[in-house]
């Protein structure tokens, strides 16, 4: 089965968020210092004040939460997470607006509720994907990856296809049943042909997927 990465575009057309540095953080192994992933403290960029379907945060994902139950009506491996905006005095709508003012998403927030995409499916990587190790904790076996190569890249500079043979490769018992999940210490999304379909089928905005890799026996 064919796997696909969930890549939101970070384009001129659709705000993005910025995601702030959250400092209490539940450590989870004393060796290696790893933490807790924590929730999602926001602020949107100047640029645009349209928001897609689907908002880019430099790395995790936030939809709007009508897209959210609609996946989770449909599918499995995620759940919805709150997400919190920065209260910050010059992100208010200032009360006069002129040619130099940004275009923006203004406080306080009156847009459609937005949420995370967070997923909790953690599946392990076969042996035969092209990844390169740089460091593993002895002790939780938490690993840092110096690069996932031979994937499909987009971004606004290039688009590079899949490499053949190379990718993402992971167990089929690991996935059987589940929609969404992403290989353990990664921060990717990935997903099957079924969400891929569906997504493209009701015309999400700024949310398209990119070839990772495959599942194996």
């Amino acid at each position: 089965m064919r796997i696909w990465e969930v890549n939101v575009r970070y384009t001129c057309e659709y705000a993005h968020l910025l995601s702030l540095y959250v400092e209490e953080r539940e450590v989870l192994c004393e060796q290696c210092g790893v933490t807790r992933e924590p929730g999602l403290l926001l602020e949107w960029d100047d640029g645009s004040d349209q928001i897609a379907d689907f908002t880019n945060t430099f790395g995790r994902i936030v939809v709007k939460e009508s897209v959210a139950d609609e996946l989770l009506a449909r599918f499995t491996g995620f759940k919805k997470a709150p997400v919190e905006f920065f209260d910050h005095p010059n992100l208010y709508l200032p009360k006069r607006i002129t040619r130099r003012t940004p275009r923006r998403v203004w406080l306080p927030y009156e847009g459609p509720p937005l949420c995370e995409l967070r997923v909790t499916r953690e599946v392990d990587l076969d042996e035969r994907s092209s990844v390169t190790i740089e460091g593993k904790c002895d002790t939780c076996g938490w690993t840092v990856y110096k690069s996932l190569e031979g994937m499909e890249e987009h971004d606004l500079a290039k688009h590079v296809p899949r490499q053949p043979g190379k990718g993402l490769y992971i167990p089929e018992s690991d996935v059987a049943g589940w929609d969404f999940f992403r290989p353990k210490y990664t921060g990717l999304v990935l997903c099957s042909a079924r969400v891929k379909q569906f997504v493209e089928g009701k015309g999400y905005t700024n949310v398209e997927f990119l070839e990772a890799g495959d599942t194996v026996p």
